[in-house]
């Protein structure tokens, strides 16, 4: 027990009498109007900033470390800062880090960002506008923030990448977007499964406006994803959401004795052809409910070779107006037509035997039957119950002894013109009758225009007859067959005489760099413009986004892609319009700017201020000093004072000896690099 007292007592004189080491504090690092500490993983994090206010940028790189954070109360009270942007790469703002700015009336901040802590914006009462360089749904998803930052939460948060949404549709894929304020372009992206992983990504589509693309060049069962990006001043912003679809076929369908049943179509609506075979299989029927509820489709051609018409198939189809069924048919089922509302007309051929249960209940504007047939063809064909709307209608029957070889065409014609409708008909000691409708069809009168009772119509083209419908009732004896009725549109009169253009656009050669100026002059009262542009030498043009757009003169960047673009301007005066002739912009290469006197190195003492200084000759000279930490074998962007001037200004500090700089001089994209120079600090 002795023993065991005697060693404990040597153990705590020991620990007495050893002298106590304590790690010192790192100290804060200084970095221009920064000072930040460095992390356990090299990182830099922005611990207080010591500038003059303004609208601040806050640097990507602090002597070579990476900026990662900002740290509490970093800004804390700074009353001169009226804007801060924040780098790609921070991942946190702490706590108070912006408290009582109250002054700050825009925020930037990066898609990197994930975490704003509890009171950051506290007092930032003056707080306008927020920027977030990433889409609405990374910002919900991504970004934590925490208690007591309404002044951030209630500023208009602007997203600077597109929220994108893709659905497939039959045969093409469908991408939809949210429009990013300002953005010149937009450049979809995508990558698809084909060969059972992800292939790379690769640009398909830049659009200079719009909020929906199809693509088309797709294949049924693919997945495939989608991504874009928002060009602005021609910067690319952040990347958008990524959406995956799988591709599916514009029409579904079985084998059934060797030929095809249609069992579904994906399609987008609209004008819809069916086709008259699939997979090399003929298309003979319609399967049940294929276009059921269908109400954007206003129109469906029918192949050849149809036979059938299944159960429902077009039944809501409220869209259509008009239906023709093909030569071949002999069977409409049940409910097959139910409740198309619009349908005001159909031609239904001799060869139909068999019309199902209410293949045409609900359809209560139904008025006009062409059949193809004779009464006692008519007569004999097999009508289910509840079909009134169809038999209630009027019939035109193709007589044996009268029948319409050729139907009126529609016309557009200029106000003022005169509209020219012609029906060609067979048979003996035929009479005319055209009839007009002014709703659509609903009702006819006896058209009293000239050529009234002759093959052809004359019709003066007036603003009041524009929609206006024509038929002809051709008869032969009292046999007699109405043709289909043709649609009169009219557009305004000689308008083009009221807008000319007196100067053409000239080509214009600007070096790269500067900008091309267009100019069109007309003559016309209350004239807008429009410039387009075209790629591809005048075959296809889009509207320019670029700076006076919709004015007389196009201000254009001359840019390396856009040496030989066309550009035109189409110029209106109310519904008379005329295009200019297409001028070409020639961008040429501009001259390499010389250093005329090199950067000098300095010795300087610590504290100090050093100054290094370039001069050159060339056009629109612009300047970037750069750094380098490792005796000139890599280099960055310096973000001291003067850094984009001929003049650098670096504060001389120990951890700046040796460093060297040096100024990147450029002239458009033509450029030269000037000697590097070291700072030498003493002391």
């Amino acid at each position: 027990m002795k023993k065991i007292l005697s060693i404990l007592l040597c153990l705590a004189l020991a620990a007495v009498l050893l002298p106590v080491f304590v790690l010192p504090a790192r100290a804060d690092e200084s970095y221009g109007d920064w000072r930040y500490e460095i992390d356990s993983v090299g990182d830099a994090n922005v611990t207080k900033y010591e500038g003059t206010g303004g609208d601040v940028t806050i640097p990507s790189d602090m002597d070579g470390h990476k900026t990662a954070d900002i740290y509490s109360d970093a800004f804390a009270d700074c009353k001169t800062i009226t804007g801060i942007t924040i780098p790609e790469g921070v991942k946190t703002i702490g706590e108070n880090a912006f408290k009582n700015c109250s002054n700050l009336t825009v925020v930037r901040v990066p898609s990197t960002l994930v975490w704003i802590d509890d009171s950051a914006f506290l007092g930032c009462s003056s707080l306008k506008d927020v920027y977030y360089n990433g889409c609405e749904i990374a910002w919900w998803d991504k970004v934590e923030i925490e208690g007591s930052n309404d002044s951030l939460t209630s500023a208009a948060l602007h997203y600077l990448a597109p929220t994108i949404e893709a659905e497939p549709e039959g045969g093409r894929n469908r991408v939809e977007w949210t429009e990013v304020k300002e953005a010149a372009q937009y450049r979809i992206y995508r990558r698809d499964k084909s060969s059972g992983s992800w292939s790379n990504w690769g640009e398909v589509a830049r659009l200079a406006s719009g909020a929906t693309w199809y693509d088309k060049d797709v294949t049924a069962g693919i997945d495939y994803q989608y991504r874009m990006r928002a060009f602005v001043d021609g910067k690319g912003k952040a990347y958008s959401n990524t959406m995956t679809v799988k591709a599916i076929p514009e029409w579904e369908y079985i084998l059934y004795a060797g030929e095809a049943r249609i069992e579904a179509y994906n399609g987008a609506g609209g004008s819809v052809t069916i086709p008259s075979e699939l997979d090399g299989y003929k298309v003979t029927t319609i399967g049940d409910d294929v276009f059921y509820y269908r109400s954007e489709i206003t129109e469906v051609k029918f192949p050849s070779g149809l036979k059938e018409i299944g159960s429902g198939t077009f039944r809501f189809c409220s869209g259509m107006t008009s239906v023709t069924l093909p030569e071949g048919l002999w069977l409409v089922e049940s409910a097959a037509f139910q409740d198309c509302s619009s349908l005001k007309s159909i031609t239904i051929p001799a060869s139909v035997t068999a019309i199902g249960n209410s293949a045409f209940l609900g359809c209560t504007t139904l008025k006009d039957v062409y059949y193809g047939g004779t009464e006692a063809q008519w007569a004999a064909i097999d009508f289910a119950v509840e079909n009134e709307a169809l038999t209630g209608a009027t019939i035109h029957f193709n007589s044996t002894s009268v029948a319409i070889t050729t139907q009126p065409q529609n016309v557009t014609a200029t106000a003022g013109s005169t509209a020219k409708f012609t029906v060609k008909a067979s048979g003996t000691g035929l009479t005319y009758q055209w009839q007009y409708s002014i709703d659509g069809g609903d009702t006819w009168k006896d058209s009293p225009a000239t050529g009234n009772k002759t093959a052809t119509l004359s019709v003066p083209a007036t603003a009041t007859r524009n929609g206006y419908k024509y038929r002809c009732v051709v008869k032969s004896g009292t046999a007699k067959v109405t043709s289909k009725a043709a649609t009169l549109t009219v557009t305004a009169g000689a308008a083009d005489a009221k807008v000319t253009i007196s100067t053409q656009p000239a080509s214009v050669t600007a070096a790269v760099g500067g900008t091309a100026k267009l100019t069109v002059k007309a003559s016309g009262t209350g004239l807008t413009y429009q410039w387009q542009y075209s790629t591809d030498g005048g075959s296809t043009w889009k509207d320019s986004p670029a700076t006076g757009n919709k004015t007389a003169t196009l201000s254009v960047p001359a840019t390396a892609t856009r040496n030989g673009y066309k550009y035109r301007c189409v110029v209106k005066s109310g519904t008379a319009k005329v295009t200019s002739k297409a001028a070409t912009l020639t961008v040429s290469a501009s001259a390499k700017p010389t250093i005329t006197t090199q950067p000098k190195s300095v010795t300087a003492a610590a504290g100090s201020t050093v100054k290094f200084t370039v001069k050159a000759s060339g056009s629109n000279l612009t300047y970037q000093w750069q750094y380098s930490t490792d005796g000139g074998k890599t280099w960055k962007a310096s973000p001291a004072t003067g850094n984009k001037t001929a003049t650098l200004s670096v504060p001389a500090t120990a951890s700046r000896n040796g460093y060297k700089y040096r100024c990147v001089v450029k002239s458009g994209t033509a450029k030269a690099t000037s000697k590097a120079a070291t700072l030498t600090v003493t002391g």
